[in-house]
């Protein structure tokens, strides 16, 4: 079963800690996940200042800057896991080495899609997540590498004392920048929901 690893990040507290042993530690845990078989994807989100947000509410759309909710902690990547349970997702969640510095949720996956795809990863790919009710299908985009929705239900701490945040219930990522992505969104968007845009990390 799939399950998604959601790393909320503080950049104030992170930065100073965010050290290249660190990030060389993250780095050998995301092998060793490539190694025993259960990794299936993972991306590191740009900070929150560089989205957009598409609302749709009373049958209009809205198009704005910034992200759908303002907080301290904001989802700063992810990874997806497919394993037995939730017992051996937290497992793996407590282990991962910005988990001391950062608080990590984990969630069930109620549907999952992963598109192949041909070639060099472009120049630019965009993060659509989904707050609210999500698409009842996956959007129909030649460029849409991934759709992922979480099953219903607040996503697990693997700190017990972190607070839970304002999660997505779903997340597509999408070959492209921003503008591509945003016009998915105004299709896809559904009534009363939110999709921001996050470009990624790309290394």
């Amino acid at each position: 079963m799939h399950y998604l690893m959601l790393i909320q990040i503080d950049e104030a507290h992170l930065g100073p800690r965010e050290t290249p042993d660190l990030m060389q530690a993250q780095a050998d845990w995301t092998r060793d996940l490539v190694k025993r078989g259960v990794f299936v994807a993972a991306d590191r989100l740009r900070p929150p200042e560089t989205a957009r947000t598409v609302r749709r509410e009373g049958g209009r759309t809205l198009c704005i800057d910034g992200p759908f909710v303002e907080t301290k902690e904001h989802l700063g990547g992810y990874y997806a896991v497919d394993v037995a349970s939730e017992a051996e997702a937290l497992a793996l969640a407590r282990g991962m080495p910005v988990a001391a510095h950062c608080p990590v949720f984990v969630a069930p996956v109620a549907k999952a899609a992963l598109l192949p795809r041909d070639g060099e990863r472009p120049p630019a790919q965009t993060a659509m997540l989904f707050f609210g009710p999500p698409p009842r299908v996956a959007p129909v985009h030649r460029d849409l590498r991934s759709w992922i929705r979480l099953a219903d239900g607040a996503p697990t701490p693997v700190d017990p004392g972190a607070r839970p945040p304002v999660a997505p219930t779903a997340l597509a990522l999408m070959d492209g920048g921003p503008d591509a992505a945003q016009a998915v969104a105004v299709i896809a968007a559904p009534e009363g929901g939110a999709v921001e845009l996050r470009p990624l990390v790309l290394f």
